[in-house]
Protein backbone atom coordinates (compact mmCIF):
# COMPACT_ATOMS: atom_id res chain seq x y z
CA UNK A 1 0.00 0.00 0.00
CA UNK A 2 2.90 2.39 0.74
CA UNK A 3 3.97 1.84 -2.46
CA UNK A 4 0.80 2.35 -4.49
CA UNK A 5 0.33 5.74 -2.78
CA UNK A 6 4.05 6.60 -3.30
CA UNK A 7 3.26 6.22 -6.86
CA UNK A 8 -0.28 7.69 -7.06
CA UNK A 9 1.82 10.59 -5.48
CA UNK A 10 4.35 10.60 -7.85
CA UNK A 11 1.84 10.02 -10.93
CA UNK A 12 -1.58 11.70 -9.50
CA UNK A 13 -2.81 8.11 -10.91
CA UNK A 14 -5.89 7.43 -8.38
CA UNK A 15 -6.51 3.59 -6.94
CA UNK A 16 -9.01 1.51 -5.06
CA UNK A 17 -8.55 -0.34 -2.28
CA UNK A 18 -10.97 -3.74 -0.95
CA UNK A 19 -11.48 -4.62 2.39
CA UNK A 20 -12.56 -7.89 2.19
CA UNK A 21 -13.97 -10.56 4.59
CA UNK A 22 -14.71 -14.24 4.50
CA UNK A 23 -18.11 -15.18 5.88
CA UNK A 24 -19.28 -17.90 7.81
CA UNK A 25 -15.29 -18.79 8.48
CA UNK A 26 -16.35 -20.24 11.75
CA UNK A 27 -19.23 -21.77 11.25
CA UNK A 28 -17.21 -23.97 8.54
CA UNK A 29 -14.50 -24.42 11.51
CA UNK A 30 -16.89 -24.85 13.92
CA UNK A 31 -19.46 -27.46 12.27
CA UNK A 32 -16.89 -29.31 9.33
CA UNK A 33 -13.11 -28.36 11.01
CA UNK A 34 -10.50 -26.40 10.30
CA UNK A 35 -9.09 -28.17 7.13
CA UNK A 36 -12.82 -27.38 5.54
CA UNK A 37 -12.31 -23.92 7.12
CA UNK A 38 -8.88 -23.55 4.95
CA UNK A 39 -10.51 -25.09 1.87
CA UNK A 40 -13.11 -22.16 2.10
CA UNK A 41 -10.44 -19.29 2.36
CA UNK A 42 -8.59 -21.23 -0.42
CA UNK A 43 -11.30 -21.12 -2.78
CA UNK A 44 -11.71 -17.43 -1.76
CA UNK A 45 -8.23 -16.90 -2.13
CA UNK A 46 -8.34 -18.53 -5.91
CA UNK A 47 -11.42 -16.57 -6.83
CA UNK A 48 -9.95 -13.22 -6.06
CA UNK A 49 -6.77 -13.71 -7.79
CA UNK A 50 -8.67 -14.80 -11.17
CA UNK A 51 -11.35 -12.13 -11.14
CA UNK A 52 -8.27 -9.44 -10.29
CA UNK A 53 -6.40 -10.65 -12.41
CA UNK A 54 -3.36 -8.29 -13.77
CA UNK A 55 -5.14 -5.56 -12.22
CA UNK A 56 -4.31 -5.47 -9.06
CA UNK A 57 -2.46 -7.12 -6.27
CA UNK A 58 -4.46 -9.43 -3.74
CA UNK A 59 -3.49 -9.56 -0.08
CA UNK A 60 -3.92 -11.47 2.91
CA UNK A 61 -3.81 -9.50 5.82
CA UNK A 62 -5.37 -11.92 8.27
CA UNK A 63 -6.61 -15.56 8.92
CA UNK A 64 -10.22 -14.37 6.35
CA UNK A 65 -9.41 -11.02 5.63
CA UNK A 66 -7.74 -10.22 2.24
CA UNK A 67 -7.04 -6.73 0.74
CA UNK A 68 -7.25 -5.90 -2.54
CA UNK A 69 -5.42 -2.92 -3.98
CA UNK A 70 -6.33 -1.43 -8.16
CA UNK A 71 -3.84 0.92 -9.45
CA UNK A 72 -5.40 3.59 -11.39
CA UNK A 73 -8.64 2.49 -10.90
CA UNK A 74 -11.63 4.42 -9.24
CA UNK A 75 -14.34 3.26 -7.25
CA UNK A 76 -17.20 2.40 -9.83
CA UNK A 77 -14.51 -0.09 -10.84
CA UNK A 78 -13.71 -1.55 -7.57
CA UNK A 79 -17.58 -1.87 -7.68
CA UNK A 80 -17.54 -3.69 -10.48
CA UNK A 81 -14.52 -6.21 -9.71
CA UNK A 82 -16.60 -6.86 -6.02
CA UNK A 83 -19.97 -7.47 -7.87
CA UNK A 84 -17.87 -10.16 -10.06
CA UNK A 85 -16.02 -11.34 -6.81
CA UNK A 86 -18.97 -12.17 -5.41
CA UNK A 87 -20.72 -14.05 -7.84
CA UNK A 88 -17.55 -15.75 -8.62
CA UNK A 89 -17.20 -17.07 -5.18
CA UNK A 90 -20.78 -17.86 -4.60
CA UNK A 91 -20.48 -19.66 -7.44
CA UNK A 92 -17.67 -21.88 -5.88
CA UNK A 93 -18.62 -21.81 -2.81
CA UNK A 94 -22.54 -22.69 -2.92
CA UNK A 95 -23.25 -19.51 -0.92
CA UNK A 96 -22.66 -15.86 0.24
CA UNK A 97 -18.64 -15.97 0.69
CA UNK A 98 -17.31 -12.18 0.83
CA UNK A 99 -18.33 -9.19 2.61
CA UNK A 100 -16.33 -6.08 0.25
CA UNK A 101 -15.84 -2.86 1.82
CA UNK A 102 -13.81 0.10 -0.51
CA UNK A 103 -12.88 3.15 -1.06
CA UNK A 104 -10.29 5.47 -3.51
CA UNK A 105 -7.68 7.70 -3.10
CA UNK A 106 -7.66 10.37 -5.32
CA UNK A 107 -5.67 12.55 -3.32
CA UNK A 108 -2.92 12.32 -0.92
CA UNK A 109 -4.75 10.39 1.80
CA UNK A 110 -2.38 8.68 4.35
CA UNK A 111 -2.90 4.50 4.23
CA UNK A 112 -4.07 4.65 7.74
CA UNK A 113 -7.20 6.82 6.80
CA UNK A 114 -7.74 4.66 3.65
CA UNK A 115 -7.45 1.24 5.53
CA UNK A 116 -9.93 3.02 8.20
CA UNK A 117 -12.49 3.86 5.12
CA UNK A 118 -12.30 0.43 3.65
CA UNK A 119 -12.77 -1.02 7.12
CA UNK A 120 -15.62 1.37 7.67
CA UNK A 121 -17.26 0.53 4.23
CA UNK A 122 -16.87 -3.48 5.13
CA UNK A 123 -18.53 -3.23 8.30
CA UNK A 124 -21.32 -0.85 6.49
CA UNK A 125 -21.35 -3.96 3.98
CA UNK A 126 -21.79 -6.88 6.82
CA UNK A 127 -24.25 -5.16 8.96
CA UNK A 128 -26.44 -4.60 5.71
CA UNK A 129 -25.75 -7.68 4.31
CA UNK A 130 -24.93 -6.30 1.18
CA UNK A 131 -22.15 -7.84 -0.99
CA UNK A 132 -19.79 -4.83 -1.24
CA UNK A 133 -20.43 -1.37 0.03
CA UNK A 134 -18.15 2.10 -1.14
CA UNK A 135 -16.72 4.54 1.70
CA UNK A 136 -18.69 7.76 1.45
CA UNK A 137 -18.03 10.59 4.55
CA UNK A 138 -21.89 9.62 5.86
CA UNK A 139 -20.96 6.52 6.72
CA UNK A 140 -17.65 7.81 8.67
CA UNK A 141 -18.85 7.10 12.61
CA UNK A 142 -17.66 11.01 13.80
CA UNK A 143 -21.21 11.71 11.46
CA UNK A 144 -23.47 10.51 13.88
CA UNK A 145 -25.75 7.29 13.63
CA UNK A 146 -26.61 4.76 16.22
CA UNK A 147 -24.40 3.62 18.05
CA UNK A 148 -24.68 -0.10 17.97
CA UNK A 149 -23.85 0.79 14.26
CA UNK A 150 -20.16 1.41 15.16
CA UNK A 151 -17.05 -0.10 15.15
CA UNK A 152 -16.24 -2.12 18.35
CA UNK A 153 -13.22 -1.79 20.13
CA UNK A 154 -11.84 -4.97 19.00
CA UNK A 155 -13.02 -3.92 15.34
CA UNK A 156 -10.87 -0.73 15.27
CA UNK A 157 -7.87 -2.55 16.97
CA UNK A 158 -8.40 -5.26 13.84
CA UNK A 159 -8.37 -2.14 11.81
CA UNK A 160 -5.66 -1.22 13.47
CA UNK A 161 -3.83 -4.50 13.50
CA UNK A 162 -4.51 -5.01 9.36
CA UNK A 163 -2.88 -1.60 8.74
CA UNK A 164 0.07 -3.02 10.54
CA UNK A 165 0.65 -5.50 8.62
CA UNK A 166 0.04 -3.82 4.67
CA UNK A 167 2.63 -1.61 5.99
CA UNK A 168 5.39 -4.42 6.92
Amino acid sequence: LGLTIASRSATAQPFTLLAVDVDGLKAINDQKGHPAGDQHIRQVADCLRDVVGNDGGVYRTGGDEFMVILPGRRAWHGLNLAARVDQATRARTGGRAVSIGLTESVDTEGRHLLMNQADIALYEAKRTRLSAVAYHPGLNPAHGGNADDLPSHEQRALAAALARAVDA
